[in-house]
Order: structure tokens, then C-alpha cells, then sequence
């Protein structure tokens, strides 16, 4: 600032060389610049400057001084403003990347994952629930409202809806503190067993008293598991009367363990496609047991005993449900799944590879009448828990 000022005072007596001349009026052209856009842009107007003497010289200097200042501060004022109008679409993507998105379609498109991943989690841990539908708001910066409805699988579809609402901001839910898990864990212990089987036989004179027409959801445990073989073939037995079976539970490694299983139904979860084609995930291809089945037309072929086709699938099937969530933590951090941590599901596939998968329950619907006469022909067989009971299959 103090050399262009003496050199404009040197200009005005014309004292300076050609070059030091050119660098004067050089800055004066910056000077008349800034000073239209400044009048035109912000109606700022300030008196002409009388260069001939040295005090119109220090206005000028002084002048341009504010004159820069002000241009200065709105241009960073236009700069905040075209980066506050980018932020959201340009910073909010990639702060939701690194967290749990529910809304994202990465496992099956166009399902949301959110949908898909409750499904899976609700048939490996509760035979009772399924996934009605889901609603999710998206706020920006991985911070999401969540909206769940929750069907019962006793009763008609969207008769009995359990409804979950909550957020998911960056990674952690409070959505899920409200779901009621029917979380029973199994003892394998002698002393166990034989409290159930005195149970059981109270639970076999309640269902004595119903009327026969009463429908029933009842748990029921083998005292010694079956494999998954014999399951199937006893499945293919009870189609003849008026009862299903709705979920198997699965005999864990440990003697004290939570009660974790699968659905056997035909129609349970299956997903198609806008172009109605099946999509098969080489990760874990068996993880929606109906999809598999007819995407390779297992049950179409010609001979071979569909019953062991069935009791494989259902093994690997359930192993698949195990192998999904190892790739699906973020969302078990989500729901804050206690149950379901990273070592404990490599720990159980590791065994259910090794040792197989057996069979020690399941989860019954039928007739008052029908399920107490199955529950009798079968001496492996004690009542665990009678969940439901309604006036008739037709009023649930």
C-alpha cells in the first residue's frame, strides 16, 4: 500500500519510468472496476476523489481499502450461500453412505433393504411376526424416520398390526426398543425337561376343554430333536388335517440358547422382480427358501425323494439365514440385536456345517381338536406353550 502510494504521487508529477507508469495506472483501472460493480451491484456511491493533492490521494487509498472490504465480504456472502444451497445435495450423500440406510435397495431391488433384512430376522427369531409394510422418511445426513407395521402370523393378513415408529440417525434405531420379542429361551436340561412335561400335560387338558372347532397357535417341543428329514416327512403327515405347522425351531450347540428357527411354508417370503424373474444371491442363495425351490425347479423333477430335496434345503436354508446377517451388521447394530453379534453367528455356522441341522420344536396352528389329537399320536412330543386361541379358523 505505501509504495503505490508514493508512486502515485511521483505519477502526477510525472516523475516515474514507463514501467513504473504502467504498474500506477494498471491498479487505477482495478480501482475504476471495482467501484462500478460496487455502485451498480450494491448502489454504493461515493464522492469523486480529487488526485491533485495528497490528502484526495489518502481518500482514494482509503476509499479503495473499503471499497475492496465491502466486494470482499459479499463475495464471501455469495460464496456461503451457493455452498449452503449445495450442502444438502452434495455433503448429505456422503455423510448417509457411511451409516445403516433403510431406504437403500442394495439387497433385492426394488425391495427396500430394511424390508428384506426385518423379514429374514423376523423368521430366524420369531415364527409369530412377519413384515407388513414399512414407511421411512428420509431427512438427509443418515437421519431417517421409520414407520413399521408388524403382521401376526395367527391371524389374517393386516388383521392384527403391531406398529413401530421411531428414527434411525447415523447408525443407531430406537425403532425396534418398542417390538415385543417373543424371544423363549430353550434348557436342555434333565430337570427343565421334566417341568415341561408337567406342564405340558395342564396345557393338554386346556386344550381339552375348547370346544374342537377353537383355533389354536400352540409351541411344542421334541424331548429328544429329529432331524430335519424326519421334520419334513412329519409336515407331509399333518397336510391331511386341519392344522400347519408355521416355524421349526432348531436345536442350538449350547444346552441354554434363545429359540431360533425357520418357516417351512410355502408361501412365506418370496420376492419377484419388475420383470417377475427370481434373483438369487450366490452369497447366501437359499436364504428365501421359496425362491431357491423354484428358481432351480427342485421339486419339478422327475423322481428322487422330494422329502430329502426339502430337508436339505431346509438345512441350508437355515444356515443362509445365518450367513446373511454376517454381511448385514450394520443393521443388527440398528436394532441393537443382542442375540445376533459376529462371533456367536460364525461360531453357529461353523457347527450347523459341521454337525447338521435338528430339529427340536415347532410352531403349530390348527383346531382345537386337530392339534390335541396330533400332540397325542406323538410320544416325542410335549406342549411348550399355547400362544392363541380364537373362536374358529374363520374369526381370527
Amino acid at each position: 500500500m505505501k509504495e503505490i502510494f508514493e508512486l502515485i504521487k511521483r505519477y502526477k508529477t510525472d516523475e516515474l519510468t514507463e514501467l513504473e507508469k504502467k504498474k500506477v495506472e494498471e491498479e487505477l483501472d482495478k480501482h475504476r472496476l471495482l467501484n462500478e460493480i460496487v455502485e451498480d451491484e450494491f448502489n454504493l456511491n461515493f464522492p469523486p476523489i480529487n488526485l491533485e493533492t495528497e490528502k484526495g490521494i489518502s481518500k482514494e487509498v482509503s476509499h479503495r481499502f473499503k471499497k475492496s472490504t465491502i466486494i470482499s465480504v459479499m463475495s464471501a456472502v455469495v460464496i456461503v450461500s451457493v455452498f449452503s444451497f449445495l450442502y444438502r445435495p452434495l455433503i448429505s450423500p456422503l455423510v448417509s453412505s457411511r451409516y445403516y440406510n433403510p431406504g437403500k435397495t442394495e439387497i433385492y431391488p426394488p425391495y427396500k433393504d430394511l424390508y428384506h433384512d426385518l423379514m429374514i430376522y423376523l423368521e430366524l427369531t420369531d415364527g409369530e411376526k412377519d413384515v407388513f409394510s414399512t414407511i421411512i422418511d428420509d431427512h438427509g445426513f443418515a437421519d431417517y424416520g421409520v414407520e413399521i407395521y408388524l403382521g401376526d402370523r395367527f391371524y389374517r393378513e393386516g388383521n392384527k398390526l403391531t406398529t413401530l415408529s421411531g428414527s434411525i440417525k447415523k447408525g443407531t434405531g430406537n425403532f425396534f426398543e418398542k417390538y415385543n420379542a417373543n424371544h423363549h429361551i430353550f434348557d436342555n436340561s434333565n430337570a427343565y425337561l421334566k417341568n415341561q412335561i408337567e406342564a405340558s400335560n395342564e396345557y393338554l387338558e386346556l386344550l381339552e376343554a375348547l370346544e374342537p372347532t377353537n383355533y389354536v397357535s400352540v409351541y411344542l417341543r421334541y424331548k429328544n430333536p429329529i432331524t430335519t428329514l424326519e421334520a419334513v416327512r412329519k409336515e407331509q403327515n399333518i397336510d391331511s388335517i386341519d392344522a400347519e405347522i408355521k416355524w421349526f425351531t432348531v436345536e442350538q450347540e449350547s444346552d441354554t440358547h434363545p429359540v431360533w428357527g425357520f418357516s417351512p411354508e410355502w408361501n412365506y417370503f418370496s420376492l419377484v422382480n419388475s420383470d417377475n424373474e427370481r434373483y438369487i444371491d450366490e452369497r447366501f442363495p437359499v436364504v428365501r427358501l421359496r425362491d431357491y425351490l423354484i428358481y432351480y425347479d427342485l421339486l419339478e423333477h422327475e423322481g428322487g425323494d422330494k422329502a430329502e430335496i426339502l430337508a436339505k434345503a431346509y438345512e441350508e436354508h437355515y444356515i443362509d439365514m445365518l450367513k446373511y446377517f454376517t454381511y448385514r451388521e450394520e443393521f443388527l447394530k440398528v436394532i441393537n440385536s443382542s442375540f445376533l453379534d459376529q462371533n456367536t453367528l460364525k461360531r453357529d455356522i461353523r457347527f450347523f456345517e459341521e454337525n447338521g441341522v435338528r430339529i427340536d420344536g415347532l410352531l403349530l396352528h390348527g383346531t382345537a381338536e386337530e392339534v390335541t389329537k396330533y400332540i397325542k399320536t406323538d410320544s416325542n412330543i410335549i406342549i411348550r406353550d399355547i400362544r392363541n386361541v380364537v373362536l374358529s379358523k374363520y374369526s381370527k
